[in-house]
């Protein structure tokens, strides 16, 4: 699961909102972070820093581009578990996973 997640904080972290070529890297690949998510609880803990990169990005791209916010929803309450496990939490991702379920 490592290498996939890996892989996909590669792929995802080329999609940006404020550029519409890199549209096509989000509609390529949200499906895979969704997959890898069903996984995520099979992998170490010291995975979920980069599964909580990957289901932030997911979950922008669903929200903004594509507008499926049931999923993006659960892409940011998955973000959250991971950001909480991964970091303190008073971290900044904490806060900002937090800020995005709110929205």
């Amino acid at each position: 699961l490592g290498g996939v997640l890996e892989t996909l904080d590669a792929k995802m972290s080329k999609f940006r909102l404020d550029r519409p070529e890199t549209y096509v890297v989000g509609r390529r690949y949200v499906r895979h972070v969704k997959a890898a998510t069903s996984h995520a609880h099979d992998g170490p803990a010291r995975q979920d820093d980069v599964l909580g990169k990957v289901c932030w990005a997911a979950g922008i791209f669903l929200s903004a581009i594509s507008c499926s916010f049931e999923e993006a929803l659960e892409m940011h309450k998955i973000t959250l578990g991971a950001d909480v496990r991964a970091y303190a939490p008073d971290h900044v991702n904490v806060a900002e996973s937090y800020h995005n379920i709110a929205n």
